[in-house]
């Protein structure tokens, strides 16, 4: 039985493109500041937990890290200048960055994000003036 092209759709010379739902690039565009977000979280935590200043009676040992673990100790007789920075945020909640400056080509040992720099500050000057 032979059927006739009328009963068949017409074959369409047009062609169609179908792209991903827009819906799924919102979500990605929604997800990126959550990562960013928890990313910055779970650094600043490790940072919080790794990064610790001791004060000793004759030194002060930096420590930072948490598998490779890095100790400097230096005497408080080698500290030459102490530089606080804080911003606004970090005079009203008391913390900011303290620079250790131990002389000889202009190094200098940085820790950022320190609690109560001015005590800290205080500490190395009365152990500086008491030996």
């Amino acid at each position: 039985m032979l059927t006739s092209s009328k009963n068949q759709p017409a074959a369409s010379s047009q062609t169609k493109v179908f792209r991903m739902s827009k819906i799924l690039f919102l979500g990605d565009l929604l997800l990126m500041p959550i990562l960013l977000g928890f990313y910055w979280f779970v650094k600043h935590l490790m940072s919080y937990f790794t990064q610790v200043i001791i004060a000793k009676e004759q030194s002060l040992e930096l420590r930072q890290g948490l598998l490779n673990v890095t100790i400097i100790e230096i005497p408080y007789s080698k500290v030459n200048a102490i530089t606080i920075q804080q911003s606004w945020l970090g005079r009203l909640f008391n913390f900011g960055t303290i620079s250790l400056n131990t002389g000889g080509d202009d190094v200098e040992i940085v820790f950022p994000n320190i609690a109560s720099p001015k005590k800290l500050q205080q500490i190395i000057d009365l152990n500086k003036n008491s030996k």
